[in-house]
């Protein structure tokens, strides 16, 4: 990130600059808003919860997930995806189930795609400011690192025309 804040601080000066993320609960009973407007998350969080409360009833994982998938499939919870993909399911939750190991991935595959979106915004905003300042294209491919394409989109949408 030094390029990053190379290129805010020769842009606009120094500065604090301060990013905030917000991480969501989906387990279930968090976050009922969010669970009503998304069906099949709050379904997946039925699934999931099914699964943790067979394995607190010291099932084996697989009874567990095998218990928690045919209670889905004949309560219509995921039903057409769990028919569909049955075995698939049962086999990658055994495989890949490790709970703190899949908070952790799960943490950075969100972390990961959060600062690559915000990445590119960024570099967006950078390559806007720069239209607007009447930067030649090459500085701004130069500078943002997008691609001249990009710009010039962008360009076109601002009402500016580059050279």
């Amino acid at each position: 990130m030094i390029l990053f804040y190379s290129l805010l601080k020769n842009l606009i000066g120094q500065g604090e600059f301060e990013w905030t993320a917000t991480m969501l609960n989906i387990n279930l009973g968090h976050n009922d808003e969010l669970m009503e407007k998304c069906i099949t998350l709050r379904q997946y969080a039925i699934l999931i919860d099914k699964i943790k409360n067979g394995i607190k009833r010291s099932l084996s994982i697989e009874d567990a997930i095998t218990e928690a998938v045919n209670w889905c499939i004949a309560n219509n919870v995921l039903k057409d995806y769990l028919v569909k993909h049955k075995s698939e399911v049962i086999g990658m939750v055994l495989t890949e189930y490790d709970e703190k190991k899949h908070i952790k991935n799960e943490k950075q595959i969100s972390w990961e795609e959060g600062h690559e979106e915000g990445r590119e915004s960024a570099f967006i905003e950078v390559a806007t400011d720069m239209l607007k300042d009447n930067y030649s294209l090459e500085n701004i491919i130069s500078i943002s690192k997008l691609p001249k394409e990009k710009i010039l989109s962008i360009a076109e949408s601002m009402g500016i025309s580059v050279e």
